[in-house]
C-alpha cells in the first residue's frame, strides 16, 4: 500500500438497476460492484446517477472506498431494482457515502463545464471511470472540500446517533466491533515490533492505563505510546478523554504511533494486510486539533 497513490473514480449508478438516490438518503455505507477495475481501499469517488427513465444525470454523492475488492453478493438488496444483479457473486468494495449541501450537481449546469468533460459523462457503457487528480481538485472546490471523518470516527458518530434515538434507516456497512478490534490488535502488533527493533523493552498496558505500550530502556527512560490503527490515511484519529489528558500531562515522554492504510482483504474470514507507519515522537497533542463528537450534559436546577 505504501507505493500506491490514491486514485479517484466516478461510480455510475443506473436507476433501472439500482435506486441510488434513495440509497444515499437511507444508508451511510454500501457495497459497490467494481468489475475488474483497480479500485482499492482509501480511494475516493463521485457517485454519478445516469438518466435512466428520468431527465437528469450527474453527481449525487461522494464516496470513500473502505475495503479492497472481495467476491460477494450485495449486502443490502432493498434498493436494487434488478434483484438478479444483487445476488450475483462478483467483486465488490465497501464504500461510505458523503452528502453535501451543494449536491446534486446535474450535468446541465452551464456554469460547471467540467461535468460534461468527465469520462463518465461521455461514456456509452461501463460503470467505473477514472477521474484525474486535476478534475478531482476542481470538484472538491465545487463541493467545499472533502468531509473530514475517517471510517473509524464515522462509526462512532453512527453509534452516538443511534444511542440518542436518531438512527437513520438502512443497515449499511459499519465498522463492527470485531473489525475494529482486529484493526486495533493488528496495529498493536506492528507497534510492539517497531519499538522492540529500536531497542525498547515493550509492555502492553492498554487494559489498565490510558495509553497502550509502556516502552523502557535500561537507563530507566520511559516512553508512553498511544497506538492507533486505521484504514484511512491517518490524518484523523479517535481519542478518548483519558487519552487526551494523559498525552497532555506526560509530554514529552509520550508518542503517537499510527498504522494507516490498513487493507481489509477479506471479511469472512477476517484478514488484514499492509499498513503505513506514522509517528509523532514526542507527541505534542496541542499541535493538532481536537474536535468533540458528543457531550455529556447535566441539567441545572
Amino acid at each position: 500500500m505504501q507505493g500506491r497513490q490514491r486514485k479517484y473514480w466516478a461510480f455510475l449508478a443506473n436507476p433501472r438497476v439500482y435506486d441510488i438516490e434513495k440509497a444515499i438518503q437511507e444508508q451511510d455505507e454500501d457495497s459497490w460492484t467494481i468489475q475488474k477495475s483497480d479500485v482499492r481501499a482509501d480511494d475516493r469517488a463521485i457517485i454519478w446517477k445516469a438518466k435512466g427513465n428520468g431527465q437528469q444525470r450527474g453527481i449525487v454523492a461522494l464516496a470513500e472506498v473502505l475495503t479492497d475488492p472481495v467476491s460477494a453478493k450485495a449486502h443490502n438488496e432493498q434498493h436494487w431494482v434488478d434483484q438478479q444483479k444483487a445476488s450475483e457473486q462478483v467483486d465488490r468494495v465497501q464504500v461510505r457515502y458523503y452528502a453535501s449541501s451543494v449536491l446534486p450537481l446535474w450535468d446541465n449546469r452551464t456554469d460547471v463545464p467540467l461535468l460534461k468533460e468527465l469520462s463518465v459523462a461521455r461514456a456509452t457503457g461501463g460503470s467505473i471511470f477514472h477521474v484525474t487528480p486535476d478534475q478531482w481538485d476542481t470538484l472538491m472546490e465545487l463541493v467545499g472540500g472533502w468531509p473530514g471523518s475517517t471510517p473509524e470516527i464515522a462509526s462512532v458518530e453512527h453509534a452516538i446517533i443511534e444511542y440518542t434515538g436518531k438512527r437513520r434507516s438502512g443497515q449499511g456497512y459499519v465498522f463492527d466491533a470485531d473489525l475494529r478490534r482486529a484493526i486495533e490488535l493488528y496495529a498493536m502488533e506492528h507497534a510492539r515490533a517497531f519499538y522492540q527493533e529500536q531497542g525498547w523493552s515493550v509492555s502492553d498496558v492498554s487494559a489498565t492505563h490510558s495509553y497502550d505500550l509502556l516502552c523502557t530502556l535500561a537507563t530507566g527512560k520511559e516512553l508512553h505510546v498511544e497506538v492507533k490503527g486505521t484504514t484511512s490515511d491517518g490524518t484523523q484519529i479517535l481519542l478518548t478523554a483519558n487519552e487526551v489528558t494523559h498525552a497532555q500531562n506526560f509530554y514529552p515522554n509520550v508518542a503517537l504511533f499510527i498504522l494507516s492504510h490498513i487493507q481489509v482483504t477479506s471479511t469472512v474470514p477476517l484478514k488484514l494486510e499492509g499498513g503505513e507507519i506514522q509517528r509523532l515522537e514526542p507527541w505534542n497533542i496541542g499541535e493538532g486539533t481536537l474536535s468533540p463528537l458528543a457531550f455529556s450534559y447535566k441539567r441545572g436546577k
